[in-house]
C-alpha cells in the first residue's frame, strides 16, 4: 500500500526558530518602548522567561521584524555611540535621538531645527555668519528637513529677531523663491544659487586645475585642491607650530589639545576611538554591524 502524506502535516523546511512567537513578541515590545535596550539585556529578558538563546539570534530577530541596530542621532556634538533598535526611516522619532551631550569645553556654533514631529538636520556653522550664510543654511538644510519628518505644506517656520533673520535679503528669499530646479523641488531666489545647484545633478565641473587637469563644480574647491600643489597651510594650530590646508583639518587637529575631548565610545566593548571613521571600521570588523 503507498503510503501518502497530508501536505497540510509536511514537515518545515530549515531548522527551527530558537524564540517562540511570543518571545519575539516580547522582545519587540522591549525594543518599541526602549529602542536603546542592548542585546545582552534581551537576552537576559529571555532566559528569565526560560528561553536560552544567543545574541547572534537576537539580532536576526529583529531583523526578520524590519529592526536594525543603528546609531542613535545626537542633537549636538560629535556622531552618538549609543545605539538604537529602529526601521530604516525612524532616525528622527524622538526616542531615537540623544538631545544633550556633556563636553569638556571650548564652543561651537550650530543652526538646528526641531518640530513637534521630531528634530531636523544640524548645521556646523564655519567662521562669521552673515545674512548669506544664513540663507544658504536655509536652503541647504530646512526644505530637506521638512521633507524627511513629512511635514507636508502645512507648517511654519519660526526664528528669532536676529538682524540676519530680519534682513531684506533673508525675507524676500523665505516669501519669493523664483529659480525653481528643473530636477527636484528646490528653489532658489537668485539664479546663481540655481545654476551651482544644478551642478549637483549634471555633474558639471567647470573649474579645471591647471596642475593636474582635476576639476570642481565650485571654485572654493579648486582654490582648496590648489594648494596641494602651492603647498600653502594658511590655517595655523595657536597651539603649536603645525598648519594646515583645509580649516576643517584644523579643527579637527585642535581636539587633540584638549585632554577632555570627548571620545567615540563602542557600546559592545566600550573600547574608545578618537574618530568616528575608526569607531565605524571597528564596528563592521570585529562586531558585523554598520552604522546607521
Amino acid at each position: 500500500m503507498e503510503e501518502v502524506q497530508d501536505e497540510g502535516q509536511s514537515p518545515r523546511s530549515g531548522a527551527p526558530c530558537k524564540i517562540s512567537p511570543r518571545g519575539a513578541s516580547m522582545i519587540m515590545r522591549k525594543v518599541r518602548d526602549q529602542p536603546r535596550t542592548t542585546r545582552q539585556d534581551l537576552v537576559n529578558d529571555l532566559k528569565r522567561a526560560g528561553t536560552t538563546v544567543s545574541k547572534k539570534t537576537i539580532s536576526n530577530t529583529l531583523r526578520r521584524h524590519g529592526l536594525k541596530s543603528c546609531s542613535a542621532r545626537k542633537l549636538f556634538g560629535l556622531n552618538s555611540t549609543r545605539r538604537v533598535w529602529r526601521k530604516k526611516k525612524d532616525e528622527y522619532n524622538p526616542k531615537n535621538t540623544i538631545p544633550t551631550v556633556n563636553h569638556g569645553g571650548g564652543n561651537i556654533i550650530l543652526w538646528g531645527y526641531f518640530s513637534a514631529k521630531g528634530t531636523g538636520r544640524l548645521h556646523r556653522i564655519e567662521g562669521r555668519m552673515d545674512g548669506a550664510m544664513y540663507r544658504e543654511i536655509l536652503a541647504n538644510n530646512l526644505l530637506p528637513s521638512v521633507r524627511a519628518l513629512k511635514m507636508g505644506r502645512g507648517w511654519v517656520f519660526q526664528h528669532d529677531n536676529d538682524p540676519k533673520h530680519t534682513a531684506r535679503a533673508t525675507k524676500e528669499w523665505l516669501s519669493e523663491r523664483p529659480y525653481q530646479c528643473p530636477y527636484c523641488d528646490k528653489a532658489f531666489s537668485k539664479n546663481d544659487g540655481l545654476k551651482m545647484h544644478i551642478r549637483t545633478h549634471t555633474r558639471e565641473k567647470p573649474y579645471k586645475c591647471s596642475e593636474c587637469n582635476k576639476a570642481f563644480s565650485q571654485k572654493r574647491g579648486l582654490d582648496e585642491h590648489m594648494r596641494t600643489h602651492t603647498g600653502e597651510k594658511p590655517f595655523q594650530c595657536d597651539v603649536c607650530d603645525l598648519s594646515f590646508s583645509l580649516k576643517k583639518m584644523l579643527s579637527r587637529h585642535k581636539l587633540t589639545h584638549n585632554p577632555n575631548r570627548p571620545m567615540a565610545e563602542c557600546s559592545l566593548c566600550h573600547k574608545k576611538f578618537t574618530r568616528n571613521d575608526y569607531l565605524k571600521v571597528h564596528m563592521e570588523n570585529v562586531h558585523g554591524e554598520t552604522e546607521g
